[in-house]
């Protein structure tokens, strides 16, 4: 075989291998949402990151995808009213969301949320979830308030208060849902957040989740109203 011969087959191997990996970028990309807003706050890590967050509350929360969004949602949120739980074993949800927490990098989760010691003497040590104040979420949602009024009231929401609030969504959505942009991926990622961390919240420590399950079976006849 000629010197020729030999470079046009490596050239035309070459093209083939360069175009392989073109296509196999573009499907590992595919089913990852991102933006300008996105970019400018996260790595390429941590975009990947929110998108499992949110994959992950689709299928485990929503026990749906995305083709079925809206519907599942509604589903789902008009159940809170009714259980006060977010699944049949709010238990085994949080062992996988726990699952979850260690399949992102540690980076991501240290921008939205901290986990923290109550030191008022009645609860000491109680551990307990709430949002990264001043973390790179915080400063997206800051960015991308403009959008619409959900991603508004949620950061004012969030500025005001300091955390994460499951009961604000619920409120909204009471007035929201028939205008809601369900396909939004900041709205998306934004309610994953809130419901996840409304979740942690209530399962990470037991002596909370006594406290709290007994509040809610005294409190059973308001919330059925």
């Amino acid at each position: 075989m000629n010197d020729l011969k030999l470079k046009t087959i490596i050239l035309e191997c070459t093209k083939v291998f360069l175009l392989f990996l073109i296509v196999a970028t573009n499907l590992s990309c595919k089913n990852h949402e991102t933006s300008t807003e996105l970019e400018k706050h996260f790595t390429d890590t941590q975009i990947k990151d929110l998108n499992n967050i949110n994959d992950f509350f689709i299928s485990d929360f929503l026990k749906s995808d995305k083709t079925n969004y809206k519907e599942a949602f509604i589903k789902f949120i008009d159940s809170l009213k009714w259980k006060g739980q977010f699944s049949k074993n709010d238990e085994l949800l949080f062992k996988k969301q726990l699952t979850l927490y260690s399949s992102i990098s540690q980076s991501t989760f240290d921008e939205i949320w901290e986990v923290k010691t109550v030191q008022v003497e009645q609860f000491k040590g109680e551990k307990y979830i709430t949002s990264k104040y001043q973390g790179k979420f915080m400063s997206f949602l800051n960015d991308v308030k403009s959008e619409n009024t959900f991603l508004e009231q949620s950061y004012d929401n969030l500025e005001k208060i300091g955390s994460y609030q499951a009961s604000f969504i619920d409120g909204y959505f009471y007035y929201n849902r028939d205008s809601f942009d369900y396909n939004n991926f900041h709205n998306q990622i934004t309610l994953s957040i809130v419901y996840m961390t409304a979740l942690d919240d209530n399962e990470r420590d037991l002596d909370r989740k006594t406290r709290n399950e007994k509040f809610r079976n005294e409190n059973k006849f308001l919330m059925d109203e």
